[in-house]
């Protein structure tokens, strides 16, 4: 969970450790004027169109996947238990968390426009919202931007929401989307990796981003079967 530590410090408050802190964190948010602009315009916890991530997404971004996880509850996969298999979505866990969340927005606390927002980053970058959930790369987006509009918003990131016993829970993500493949006899497999070497090191900038192009063109004109070069499949 991503925080704006200065609202939380403006209002009094500590960091939630339970849902039941986080929703009353939320509503301090909502109600209190964490902002100081005089206005009631802020949202408690950001959301995103999605609820939660099953096991064909990648890991979880503004959707409401830890609160789940806070009730034992993973949406989406399939669990074992009792030494049998069970589907996570029907599972008692998952409809104790749905309960929540739906107290939660009938109070307002969570995005009022959860399920029909395009953009679920863009209350952070506003700063209209005061919390998040997302993973280690919610330095790279969105903060880079919330922090152009707002350079004193002091954001925090913290292992919550906890469940009953005080334990934070994770779950596995699908490892990969898509993959990279080569014929079997192909003259030079190596090329495929080196591409992926080269693009994966320099992608973060603009100037080298030109020179990985300039590179694969160079790999285009090894001397190999350029008909028959490795394609991606999706």
């Amino acid at each position: 969970m991503i925080a704006q530590t200065d609202w939380l410090d403006r209002l009094g408050l500590k960091p939630p450790k339970t849902v039941d802190d986080l929703e009353a964190i939320a509503k301090a948010f909502v109600e209190n004027d964490p902002d100081g602009n005089s206005k009631r315009d802020t949202i408690g916890l950001a959301s995103s169109t999605g609820l939660y991530n099953d096991f064909n997404n990648s890991a979880f971004s503004f959707d409401l996947t830890p609160i789940f996880a806070a009730y034992g509850s993973f949406p989406g996969y399939w669990l074992s238990k009792d030494g049998k298999p069970v589907y996570g979505s029907v599972l008692p866990e998952t409809k104790d968390a749905l309960v929540k969340l739906r107290e939660m927005y009938a109070k307002g606390l969570l995005d009022p426009e959860l399920g029909i927002r395009k953009e679920a980053e863009e209350t952070v970058i506003n700063g209209q919202a005061g919390m998040f959930f997302q993973g280690f790369y919610a330095g790279y987006w969105p903060l880079p931007s919330a922090w152009q509009n707002e350079p004193e918003a002091n954001w925090q990131a913290y292992a919550l929401p906890l469940d009953a016993n005080g334990a934070y829970h994770v779950k596995v993500d699908n490892p990969s989307s898509s993959f990279l493949v080569v014929r079997k006899g192909y003259a030079h497999p190596e090329a495929i990796i080196l591409k992926l070497t080269i693009c994966t090191f320099v992608m973060s900038s603009s100037t080298v981003r030109v020179l990985c192009w300039a590179a694969i063109s160079l790999l285009r004109q090894m001397k190999h079967d350029m008909n028959r070069r490795p394609r991606r499949i999706f």
